[in-house]
């Protein structure tokens, strides 16, 4: 499995061991805050959806002939600009979308924009996208302007983005309004980093001191440089760090890159960390799949096959 399993209870108990007392953790380093200039990204100048005013272009869509796409000079949040997708009768899947440059590979975004939504029934929903299959969480009936985000992992300086009724597989109906789309590195989450790896939690689940979790990330270095002796003729995602991020999910961690583990778990796992100086079997296990996550064929790493 490309998972590690849950076991146990989710409280983090230590099987009756008494916990020493919390640590009052120091001030996380703050991470750079990255910004990705979107032009027009609160649609205060005017488009006409083709790329010949603006850089939105309406995109070619899953019945696009039941969408209506306008620019709304004062529905927008705060009564400001703003871009409307409409689809009353039957369902679509339609967004409006540009390219934007000037990301740094490796490194992770949150993307998000203001989305207000009224009688949709089915589908996806509102959503701010990002490539073919980033997306922000479902959205769907009537609901008030709110914030929708998706964190994800730059790999290319360039990538595609926008925002969009419906989605593939999941076409949708009703009215979604768009506002204030943006690209940055993610606010309120605890991050630190090492040579080869780079942390970011929510930072309520931290409790312990910035020095333990160095020292932590310490360890996983080695571990990362033991794999790689091992897997001598590969090195995964182009060297880049392994990010981790916290997140919801339906097992104690899952490889990938990011690394994802449940956030259910974090913070028990780095008590025992600071408690009894772990180094977190989990995510040492799923560092090993990110190294032999498929086949390999003459030194190659092929996209396809088993999970080893």
């Amino acid at each position: 499995s490309n998972k590690t399993p849950i076991v146990g209870g989710g409280n983090g108990d230590n099987n009756g061991e008494e916990e020493e007392e919390e640590e009052e953790p120091d001030t996380p380093s703050q991470n750079e805050n990255l910004v990705v200039e979107i032009p027009n990204w609160n649609f205060e100048e005017e488009v006409d959806f083709s790329g010949k005013q603006g850089a939105w272009i309406k995109q070619d869509g899953w019945h696009g002939q039941n969408a209506e796409v306008t620019y709304e000079p004062t529905e927008g949040y705060g009564k400001s600009a703003c871009v409307k997708i409409k689809c009353v009768q039957e369902t679509t899947d339609m967004s409006v979308a540009q390219t934007v440059t000037g990301l740094q590979i490796g490194k992770l975004y949150e993307l998000s924009a203001m989305i207000k939504t009224s009688s949709i029934t089915k589908g996806w929903g509102g959503s701010v996208y990002h490539g073919l299959w980033g997306r922000s969480d479902k959205f769907t009936g009537t609901n008030g302007w709110q914030k929708r985000s998706v964190l994800f992992v730059a790999e290319e300086e360039s990538i595609k983005l926008g925002v969009r009724l419906g989605f593939s597989a999941g076409d949708s109906n009703g009215t979604a309004w768009f506002d204030n789309v943006k690209l940055q590195s993610p606010t309120g989450l605890y991050h630190r980093e090492s040579e080869h790896i780079e942390l970011y939690l929510n930072e309520g689940l931290v409790t312990i001191p910035n020095k333990t979790i160095d020292a932590w990330l310490a360890k996983l270095d080695l571990a990362y440089e033991a794999y790689c002796e091992l897997f001598d003729f590969f090195v995964p995602f182009g060297g880049k760090k392994m990010i981790i991020l916290n997140d919801d999910i339906d097992a104690w961690a899952y490889a990938g890159y990011p690394i994802l583990w449940n956030r259910n778990y974090v913070k028990s796992t780095l008590l025992e960390v600071k408690n009894y100086n772990n180094t977190a079997f989990g995510i040492l296990h799923e560092m090993g799949h990110n190294f032999a996550p498929g086949n390999y064929r003459d030194g190659e790493f092929a996209e396809t096959g088993g999970n080893y």
